[in-house]
């Protein structure tokens, strides 16, 4: 059935819970282990840009229905473990993810064949390296700066032919100890995400250069940190013709201590 011209609209919440752990092996050398768990939470609606009678309303429906329908996901993603290097204020990490994130098969394909779907997705499906690295200096008493560099190398295609795409974030900080007990924070990041393919067919909805910048702070109580920092998106380029959510704010909290 033909419809008058209307346009998808899909947002995503998301929500990431992740718990990190450190072994110091030596005064140099610590193993670390990344468990996350997310939920995602999509609504899908419908903008009419031309008028449209109630059956052409919900041919519409049927169709955002089948592709982007209002669900809400969770679960697991894909494990991380590296090794970590550390001398005179620089930082070296190396790792690998572990595929324990759900993965889905081709939606392009479930979409030509009529079959309802999804595009999310809470991990590669392969095991990909990870590579990390860190600077900071104490510029004076109180303020200290730093960079940091990260990246994700997707090399292969799992089981469904999905190949993810590579991502890297770039980042300056500069932090300032308020007391003895609080420090602020502020920071500017350059998040990049090339493409990736289903079945060795470019995925038309990856590739972007985001940029954003956060304020946030910590406060010690005894041997535990709290820290809750607000990010907010700045400017965001899509490498393609294809869909990509508008990044909204952030809102993260962490809590960390020493065990022993």
């Amino acid at each position: 059935m033909t419809v008058p011209l209307y346009r998808h609209e899909v947002s995503l919440d998301f929500t990431r819970i992740e718990l990190g752990l450190q072994y110091t092996l030596t005064p140099d050398w610590d193993l670390i282990a990344r468990v996350p768990w997310e939920r995602k939470k999509q609504h899908a609606g419908i903008a009419f840009i031309e008028p449209a009678s109630a059956e052409e309303r919900a041919a519409m429906q049927r169709d955002i229905d089948l592709h982007h329908r209002s669900a809400t996901l969770r679960g697991a993603g894909d494990l991380m473990f590296l090794g970590r290097r550390r001398w005179s204020g620089w930082t070296l990490s190396a790792g690998v993810t572990v595929p324990t994130g759900r993965t889905i098969e081709n939606p392009y394909e479930a979409g030509d064949r009529g079959e309802q779907h999804l595009h999310i997705q809470f991990g590669s499906g392969t095991f990909d390296p990870l590579l990390e690295a860190s600077y900071s200096a104490q510029v004076t008493d109180r303020l200290r700066t730093g960079a940091y560099v990260s990246g994700r190398f997707p090399l292969y295609e799992n089981d469904h032919g999905f190949r993810a795409a590579p991502d890297l974030s770039l980042g300056l900080h500069a932090s300032w100890s308020a007391t003895a007990r609080v420090r602020l924070r502020a920071e500017g990041a350059v998040f990049g995400q090339g493409y990736g393919a289903w079945d060795g067919v470019r995925d038309e909805n990856t590739g972007l250069v985001a940029t954003s910048v956060s304020i946030g702070t910590t406060i010690a109580i005894g041997r535990v940190n709290l820290s809750a920092d607000v990010r907010q998106p700045v400017s965001q380029r899509t490498l393609t013709e294809g869909d990509a959510f508008t990044q909204g704010p952030a809102f993260i909290v962490s809590v960390g201590g020493n065990l022993r």
